[in-house]
Order: structure tokens, then C-alpha cells, then sequence
């Protein structure tokens, strides 16, 4: 009976993979593998090396952990490469530099477990160095504007410590090639209409030998972009409405010119700003029939992927660890 319940307990989470994208982590991956190993036995560990220069695969391989290669760089290549191999039903993603703290993986895997599609780690600063300069107040910005204009429920929007489902995976599709992954698996959640999970978990100083590959302004614009690019795909009444209201009171500002004009004198001399302000508005009406038109079109699409996914859901298999 002692054995039985020891082999249970070794492979306890023979059902996780966890994926570590890395680049130049040869001083902590071995660490942060053996932690995680320790805290989910029998999980299956996948490091995808993005072109490390240092000792990152040797030390992964010494710690048993399987090593693919992704030759194009970029955060967001590593990761939707690790996505595409991993057969595990439960995925848990971590960075492989021992900033994240691995005892909080299997309530993170326990969750998932018990319903949620993605739970997201909230970075709780455990010392003054955990964030650098700008990078918790970007991060907070980014993350209300994410929340507020695509209505994605996720607190801490490029947390990279985060566990999700097969289904979910198996149903995001992304070009996401750096840093910006993060920011389009919170809209997949949120178009799809994923069970999101937020969980506060401390975050550590990064080790002295580590750097961090993320360029504030250059990463920072990248993300911002993506932001906007998704509020042009799945939000164009917000975006096109906006820009048509503009032209239309831009056209209406124009046209007071003409109107003032003749209702004082009965003649319209400034007939050039006439012809301009009616063009504007018919361009201003334009964009308006677009932007409502275009909504209407996405509204039924999301629909549809919302219920696509709560099939695939509805497909799950029960996990009941005893």
C-alpha cells in the first residue's frame, strides 16, 4: 500500500508540462528546473532555446529536461513552438530566470484542474530590484488599457508565469513574435470568453549574472501597437466610430462657416470650405455605416468562437487526483 501511494505520488502531474522559453539562462535554468520539478513530480519539463550563446541547453539537459530549438528569435516564436509540441493536458509557463517562485505551481496546475482555461500569475515585488525602471508602472498602464478597451480580464497583462488547459492552447493562434505573446493570449481569453483565473505570487530579484531581454521603449511601442492592432480587428466600432465622429464634427465645424454666411447675407462666397466640409461628412458617414457594419460582422464571429469554444470545453476530461 506504501508503494502504491508513493508511485501516486511520483507521478502526480504525469498530466503537466511546463515550457521555458529561454534565451542566455545557463546561470538559473537548472535551479528553476529542479524547483519545479520538486514542486510537480512527474511533470514533463520542454526548454525552447532561442539561440542561447551561453551553457542554457547543456544545464538542461544535465537537469533531464527535453530541449527543442527555435532558430527565429523572439519570445513569442519560442513560446507558440513549445504550444505546438507539448501534448501534456496541462501547461504551465514560467521564464528560466528564477524570477518567478515555483511554489506556487501547483495551486497554478491545481486550478486549471478545476475548471479555469488560464490562470495568470499577479507579480507581487518580494524586494526593490524585482521590477526595473518603468517596468511596473508600464506594466500597470498597459494593463488597464488592455482591460478597458478590449475588456480582457487579466490583471497583470505580460505576467509570463502563467498555467493553462490543452483545449485553450489547442484553440489560440497567434503571429506574435516577441514579448507581445502575452498580450495576445489575453485577448484569445478574452474573445473566446475563457474561465481566467488571476493569482498573486511573489516575484523575485532577477539573479546578478542574468540579464533581462526585454527593451522598454522598443518592446514597450511593439506591445502598444499590438494593442492597437487588436482594437482595429476586434473592436472597429470603437477605432473607425471614433475617427468618423471626428471628421463629422470636423464637417460640421466647416460648414457653420457657409451657413453663418449665407443666413446673414443670403450668398455663400467661401464655396471651396463648403465643398470641403460636405466631403468630409460624407467620408465621417462613411466610416460610421463601416464602423457599426464591421461591428456587427466581428459581434457574430466572437459569437461563434465562444461557442466553438464552450463545445470544446464541454469535452473535458476530469481531473480527479485522489
Amino acid at each position: 500500500m506504501g508503494m502504491d501511494i508513493e508511485t501516486k505520488m511520483s507521478t502526480a502531474f504525469a498530466d503537466t508540462c511546463v515550457l521555458i522559453p529561454c534565451l542566455n539562462e545557463g546561470k538559473t535554468i537548472g535551479g528553476v528546473i529542479r524547483e519545479f520539478r520538486n514542486e510537480l513530480p512527474g511533470c514533463q519539463v520542454l526548454i525552447v532555446d532561442n539561440g542561447s550563446a551561453d551553457n542554457t541547453v547543456e544545464e538542461s539537459k544535465i537537469n533531464n529536461a527535453l530541449v527543442v530549438h527555435e532558430l527565429r528569435r523572439g519570445k513569442g516564436y519560442a513560446v507558440i513552438t513549445g504550444f505546438d509540441l507539448i501534448c501534456e493536458e496541462i501547461i504551465l509557463m514560467v521564464d528560466g530566470d528564477g524570477t518567478y517562485s515555483a511554489r506556487d505551481a501547483r495551486i497554478m496546475v491545481e486550478e486549471v484542474r478545476n475548471g479555469f482555461d488560464m490562470v495568470v500569475a499577479i507579480r507581487k515585488s518580494m524586494s526593490d530590484k524585482s521590477f526595473r525602471r518603468l517596468h511596473k508602472s508600464g506594466n500597470y498602464w498597459f494593463s488597464k488599457l488592455q482591460s478597458k478597451t478590449l475588456h480582457v480580464s487579466v490583471e497583470d497583462a505580460f505576467s509570463g508565469y502563467r498555467s493553462f488547459s490543452k483545449n485553450f492552447i489547442n484553440s489560440f493562434v497567434s503571429r506574435a513574435s516577441g514579448f507581445e505573446i502575452e498580450a495576445a493570449l489575453n485577448v484569445h481569453a478574452g474573445m473566446i470568453g475563457a474561465r481566467v483565473k488571476n493569482f498573486t505570487s511573489g516575484y523575485l530579484p532577477r539573479h546578478e549574472e542574468s540579464n533581462s531581454k526585454l527593451r522598454t521603449y522598443r518592446d514597450g511601442g511593439r506591445i502598444l501597437l499590438s494593442i492597437f492592432s487588436y482594437l482595429i480587428k476586434w473592436k472597429p466600432a470603437a477605432v473607425f466610430g471614433a475617427f468618423g465622429t471626428f471628421l463629422l464634427l470636423f464637417a460640421a465645424g466647416l460648414f457653420s462657416i457657409p451657413l453663418i454666411e449665407y443666413l446673414d447675407t443670403g450668398y455663400i462666397l467661401h464655396i471651396p470650405t463648403l465643398v470641403v466640409a460636405t466631403s468630409v461628412g460624407i467620408i465621417s458617414i462613411l466610416f460610421l455605416f463601416y464602423a457599426f457594419i464591421a461591428q456587427k460582422i466581428i459581434d457574430f464571429q466572437i459569437e461563434n468562437m465562444r461557442r466553438d469554444y464552450r463545445y470544446l470545453r464541454s469535452k473535458i476530461t476530469k481531473f480527479n487526483i485522489s
